[in-house]
């Protein structure tokens, strides 16, 4: 049935108003997106900024807009790096522009010396991407610049601590080698000269002072040999084990012979129980072994005024397979003396079964 006129205005009428309502909806949604962008620009981090094919800004976020010490980002439209504060570094932030049109390549993690409005200099990291029309044209370049100068600062700073620290190390170390020659040449000459007063002397009580130079220059001699060792090694590590077998008796005989000159300006008597469940020879770092009863044994004559200090050596075998610990309630018997007590505890050092000595 044909449509008469006022049938055909009113389908006119319906589409136009169909169609309006549809460019509101559009028009709301463009409008949603710009308010969108807005809030990114004005609170995006770092330095976001535009610029068209000329290098010439068109838009960027609040913070360039302080950085450059303008009053507001609409001021940047239309400037050029050369009319900004860091006009005299234009010449090469254009050039990364360029590069970046001609090429289509984004500039990524360019570090770059950025001057700003209060003339404090500032080191930052620049990546530009080049901007695209609806055809795929570039139409310009837009950049995100972010300060580094914190980190730049921290990792400057740990550059020169570590300079320092094995400029430290090797003067440390030379220091230790040269002092090492110097003491030993002496050092060597006191026990070759002990024991030809040891094979001179008749007197028995001087000879046996003899015998104690000797010992003693001979120990400080093998310890001066075990730190110059540790030192020029590549690499040192206090927490490193140096596992090797070795006399337990003898290293604690050298130590007491160590120490004895000192006990007798003291008039004290220095006394040795080593429990014969103890192997004469284990596996351990002996150096640390015997850093250790050296000191536990100075410590003790240190704050012993008379009597005597005895060094007592005991075997632990708690916590180990097939040595049960004592039962609760359990007294614990002793029948050494009351003295000045020096005893490697298991919180030490403890003898496992295959008799390898490790720290607790």
């Amino acid at each position: 049935m044909p449509l008469n006129h006022d049938s055909r205005y009113k389908v006119y009428l319906d589409s136009l108003l169909q169609s309006l309502s549809d460019n509101e909806t559009e028009m709301a949604n463009v409008q949603l997106e710009l308010l969108q962008f807005n809030n990114v620009v004005k609170y995006a981090p770092g330095l976001l900024y535009w610029k068209d094919v000329n290098s010439v800004y068109q838009g960027c976020n609040d913070e360039f807009a302080r950085w450059a010490g303008l009053q507001s980002r609409r001021d940047v439209k239309g400037k050029t790096d050369f009319e900004l504060i860091w006009k005299e570094r234009a010449k090469l932030y254009v050039e990364v522009d360029k590069q970046v049109i001609e090429s289509g390549v984004a500039k990524l993690n360019h570090v770059e010396v950025i001057t700003l409005s209060n003339n404090k200099t500032i080191t930052a990291i620049t990546n530009k991407v080049p901007m695209l029309d609806n055809n795929g044209q570039i139409i310009g370049v837009l950049g995100i610049t972010t300060d580094i100068t914190h980190q730049k600062e921290i990792e400057l700073a740990l550059s020169v601590a570590k300079e320092l620290a094995e400029v430290a190390n090797h003067a440390k170390t030379e220091f230790i080698a040269n002092m090492g020659h110097d003491i030993r040449t002496p050092l060597c000459g006191v026990v070759i000269m002990s024991q030809l007063l040891i094979d001179t002397l008749q007197n028995p009580e001087q000879k046996k002072y003899a015998e104690w130079l000797n010992k003693s220059g001979g120990q400080l001699l093998v310890l001066l040999n075990g730190i110059l060792d540790i030192v020029s090694a590549d690499h040192i590590n206090e927490n490193d084990l140096r596992i090797q077998p070795f006399d337990l008796r003898q290293c604690i005989n050298d130590i007491i012979e160590l120490e004895r000159p000192i006990t007798y300006m003291k008039q004290l008597d220095l006394r040795v129980a080593i429990d014969e469940s103890i192997p004469r020879y284990i596996n351990c770092d002996r150096t640390k072994l015997h850093r250790i009863i050296l000191n536990l044994l100075g410590n003790a004559i240190k704050f012993t005024d008379k009597g005597y200090v005895l060094q007592a050596f005991r075997h632990f075998l708690r916590n180990l397979p097939g040595h049960p610990s004592p039962r609760k309630g359990q007294k614990k018997t002793t029948s050494m003396p009351p003295a000045a007590l020096v005893v490697l505890r298991p919180s030490i050092f403890a003898l496992n079964e295959q008799n390898i000595c490790l720290p607790q």
